[in-house]
This record gives C-alpha cells, structure tokens and sequence, in this order.
C-alpha cells in the first residue's frame, strides 16, 4: 500500500463499487416511482369502471322488447331498447363513440345523452341468442360488453361484462 495516497487501481476499484451500489439505488428508485404511478392511476380508473360497469349491468338486466319496433337492437357500438320499469318507459340507447372513446346512455326522455365512462381504447357490444323459452326463435340469452381503459401510461385494462336479461328479449335483425 502506498502510503502518500490512493493508487489508480484502487480509485478505479472504488468507483466501479460505487457505479453498481448506484445502478442498484437507481433501479429501485424508478421501480417505485413506477409503481406510485400505477397506483394512481388504477385508484382512479378501477372505481370509474366499476360504477359505469354496474349502470350498465341494471340497465340491461331490465331490458324489454321495443314495444314501437319489436326486438331489442344490437350493434358492435350500440344497443337499443326499452326497459321493464314503469318509471322508465322509454327506448333507451347504450352508445360507444370510438371518435372520442366515450360510453353514453340516452335515455330517451329529451334529456340527452349521459356519460357513463370515458378514456376508453375500444369497446364491443354483442348478444348471445337461444331458444329459451322452446317456440322455436332465439332470444337473447346474454348480452355482453367487452371495453378496455387506457391508463394514461400507454399500458391498457379490459373489463368484460356479461348481462343475462330476466324477460325473454329477442335480437333485432
């Protein structure tokens, strides 16, 4: 050991110690700031999802024949009909705008349309058809939402539901 100072070997040794201890710290530092992050965000959007999600589910749960025009409309973006409860007698619209990513409800009464979930990256709306009630036509067994949120830090979450109609409703052609 030289006695007047630090060698070059011992300085290099030192400062490639310090470089790991540092891209150690440095890692776990961004992993936490990362994870505040997700935390945020998924406080934000998990409730949203689950209030839209649990409208939708209502709504659709009560859903009837269109009395005007016969069967309940299903489309990849929308679905049309009306609704059990007197208080609500309307022809209801569900809508999925794919230009701004936004769920409305229209409920038909002039009020317009209401938001019920925005940041959406994409939605689909379907309907699964049986002949439950043995006449020989199908009626809709199950209609179902499939929408994925964008968290805002380019990563994505989908939530599925599927509604299962307590009257026999029948697809519009």
């Amino acid at each position: 050991m030289n006695s007047k100072g630090f060698t070059l070997i011992e300085v290099l040794v030192s400062l490639v110690i310090l470089s790991f201890v540092g891209m150690v710290a440095g890692y776990y530092y961004v992993e936490g700031i990362r994870g505040f992050s997700v935390a945020r965000i998924t406080s934000e959007v998990v409730p949203k999802a689950s209030i839209a999600l649990e409208r939708m589910n209502i709504e659709l749960s009560d859903c009837d024949d269109r009395s005007a025009t016969g069967d309940i409309l299903v489309q990849s973006d929308r679905i049309i009909y009306e609704t059990t409860v007197t208080a609500l007698d309307n022809v209801r619209t569900l809508r999925y705008y794919s230009s701004n990513g936004t769920i409305y409800l229209n409920p038909g009464d002039g009020t317009g349309e209401h938001l019920l979930l925005d940041d959406l990256g994409n939605c689909t709306m379907s309907a699964d058809t049986a002949d439950l009630d043995g006449s020989g036509g199908d009626e809709i067994s199950a209609l179902n939402i499939s929408l994925s949120m964008d968290l805002g830090n380019g990563d994505s979450t989908t939530y599925s539901l599927r509604v299962m109609p307590r009257n026999f409703v029948h697809l519009a052609p």
